[in-house]
């Protein structure tokens, strides 16, 4: 009863006399059947290397998760009211007057500076918005411009363009000079239903 040659199942192990000795380092460092089919050339350095990697780009994306579930959980939300307009609408001579206290206190002491003048004007820009948020009116976002310049025998023109809601959005503007230096705040203030 000759059967011709038989194959070995692969769940059955060769005795040991069969197989070649190994250092137990090679067999750790070895990659799998399927690592081997896919990447023929693969060392254990690569292998380490891309693992790595990916180790790296997945905490970047959990940091930039954090930092956004962060920002999210800063936010004010506010309930919707379901109406069409403010209750109290923005008024722009109270706008003005406050406008008018933030910018003769930051700039009456100070002369211009062209090397200072950005930051300046940006601190005072935040100033300004911090004023508005202050005089509650309700849902309404703020956007200020500030332009300064030295006064040096010259004209300047400052002009703006909105589209938006006439009912509900309004702007307050105020306009400040010394003798070297002027400045021109403007606020547009948008209902945010």
């Amino acid at each position: 009863m000759n059967r011709g040659p038989q194959l070995q199942r692969p769940d059955r192990k060769k005795s040991t006399a069969q197989q070649p000795k190994t250092d137990s380092s090679e067999m750790r460092a070895a990659p799998t059947a399927h690592h081997a089919r896919a990447l023929p050339n693969a060392t254990i350095f690569s292998l380490m290397a891309s693992k790595r990697l990916a180790r790296q780009i997945a905490s970047r994306v959990y940091a930039r998760r954090a930092v956004v579930a962060k920002d999210r959980a800063r936010r004010i939300r506010l309930e919707p009211t379901y109406l069409t307009g403010p209750k109290r609408r923005f008024e722009s001579h109270v706008a003005r007057e406050a406008i008018r206290k933030v910018v003769d206190s930051r700039l009456s002491p100070v002369s211009y500076s062209p090397t200072r003048a950005a930051a300046l004007a940006a601190s005072l820009s935040d100033e300004i918005k911090t004023a508005m948020k202050g005089l509650d009116f309700d849902r309404y976002k703020y956007v200020v411009t500030t332009t300064l310049g030295e006064k040096n025998s010259q004209d300047t023109v400052v002009t703006s363009r909105c589209a938006w809601d006439v009912d509900s959005d309004n702007s307050a503007t105020y306009e400040w000079q010394n003798t070297d230096m002027f400045c021109c705040v403007v606020v547009f203030a948008v209902y945010h239903e």
